[in-house]
């Protein structure tokens, strides 16, 4: 049921950048670097400023000689985050992600399996 503060609660939510997809990071910090991204011409703009110097706009872009090899398993310290909460429990999000990467070992595993 919604009372009176669910409108806040979901603006807050909605504005809370670690909920963002990758699309909707990528159209917002575009936004706040001053691009229109309501026009293709903005959005081109973005784009192009964006590709010529990805490091300008927050986190560089990885390599990709250091990315581990597809279904090598290993998973690429640039993307992983060791931090835990300071009770030591894992939160859902962790645990979700545990799951789906032990999902995702066992089918490597199966399709090697098929391959041989």
């Amino acid at each position: 049921m919604l009372d009176s503060n669910a409108a806040k609660r979901l603006e807050k939510e909605l504005s809370d950048t670690s909920n963002f997809g990758m699309a909707k990071s990528f159209f917002m910090l575009g936004s706040k670097m001053g691009y229109d991204m309501s026009t293709q011409e903005g959005l081109d703009a973005w784009v192009t400023a964006r590709n010529q110097d990805p490091s300008r706009f927050g986190r560089p872009v990885p390599d990709p000689f250091f990315l581990p090899a597809l279904g090598s398993g290993r998973i690429a310290s640039a993307t992983h985050s060791t931090t835990q909460s300071t009770s030591g429990a894992k939160s859902a999000k962790d645990k979700a992600v545990a799951k789906a990467r032990k999902k995702k070992r066992k089918l490597q595993r199966k399709l090697e399996k098929k391959r041989r």
